[in-house]
């Protein structure tokens, strides 16, 4: 399972409450940087974090993420896409 996030409600919804990235993070207890993140589609949030922003939002978790059941959602042909992008940075022998 992952989340996917309506990320332009996430911006609205922070904003009418008039917070920052920052605050929001501070709120429940992260950086501004991952929300950034969060935000900009770079990072998805784990459930709990989800869940956490939303409460900090008076929001149910519906308003702002949905979840997607997906199997192997990082592989391609059979590896784990993140580890290919890890091991690249590896010099040659």
């Amino acid at each position: 399972m992952w989340i996917k996030t309506n990320r332009q409600a996430l911006i609205e919804l922070r904003i009418r409450e008039g917070l920052s990235q920052r605050q929001l993070a501070k709120r429940i207890g992260c950086s501004g940087v991952t929300i950034c993140q969060i935000e900009s589609g770079e990072r998805n949030p784990s459930p709990r974090m989800a869940k956490r922003i939303a409460e900090a939002l008076g929001v149910t978790f519906s308003a702002v993420f949905s979840t997607v059941m997906e199997e192997n959602f990082f592989a391609v042909d059979g590896h784990n896409s993140n580890q290919s992008a890890c091991n690249s940075n590896t010099k040659a022998s």
